[in-house]
């Protein structure tokens, strides 16, 4: 369920959408299996912050990088080594508690579509390479829209609702990434970062002290 979660969060850019399509899952996962429920919620919810974290498309990252000018790729990496470690040990935990409970008898198999995974694929490859955000995004709708019509989940006359329904959901993180970037802008304009940096120099005297 953590794994799962994580490639899941990675792939749709939100936590909060991870969990609530998770949620279900794990609880039937808990029924059948004899895992306790709690275990069960808190791998999918670890698991959707990790893969958030690292997600190039989720709204946050992209926000984060646009108002700040640094490569999504940069973000990655950074984000990459402060939260592997958490994610190693919370991994390990979860195989120690559930190490003895056997797998349910009747499990389905469910087919698995590789083409529906390429949209994921060309923007998590076209971050890494340091693409253009909203080229690579442009893409990955581009790609994600005609998969979606020629494997039949999405009809040609919805392709536009199914547009606006994305552009709802980037709605409110728009409007802060707008905020933010113009508060930003302001400070710097007036002096405020220029302060905070001489205010910062004067209280450090060695390498370990700028890192604190």
């Amino acid at each position: 369920v953590f794994v799962i979660a994580c490639f899941v969060s990675l792939s749709m850019g939100t936590s909060m959408g991870t969990i609530a399509a998770l949620a279900p899952i794990a609880t039937s996962i808990s029924e059948r299996t004899g895992i306790l429920m709690p275990i069960c919620i808190a791998a999918v919810v670890c698991g959707a912050m990790f893969g958030d974290n690292l997600s190039m498309i989720s709204d946050t990252t992209i926000a984060a990088t646009r108002t700040q000018g640094c490569a999504m790729r940069d973000k990655f990496k950074e984000n990459f080594l402060l939260v592997l470690p958490a994610a190693i040990l919370t991994l390990l935990l979860f195989l120690v508690l559930t190490w003895n409970i056997p797998a349910p008898a009747d499990t389905e198999s469910y087919p698995f579509y590789f083409w529906r995974v390429i949209p994921y694929l060309v923007v998590l490859i076209g971050a890494l390479c340091g693409l253009n955000v909203f080229l690579i995004l442009i893409s990955g709708t581009g790609l994600a829209l005609a998969i979606g019509i020629a494997d039949g989940g999405i009809a040609p006359s919805e392709v536009f609702s199914v547009i606006g329904s994305g552009m709802e959901g980037m709605f409110e993180i728009t409007v802060i990434s707008l905020l933010v970037a113009a508060i930003v802008g302001l400070v710097r304009q007036n002096g405020g970062i220029d302060f905070l940096i001489s205010l910062i120099h004067r209280r450090i005297h060695t390498s370990r002290g700028a890192e604190l």
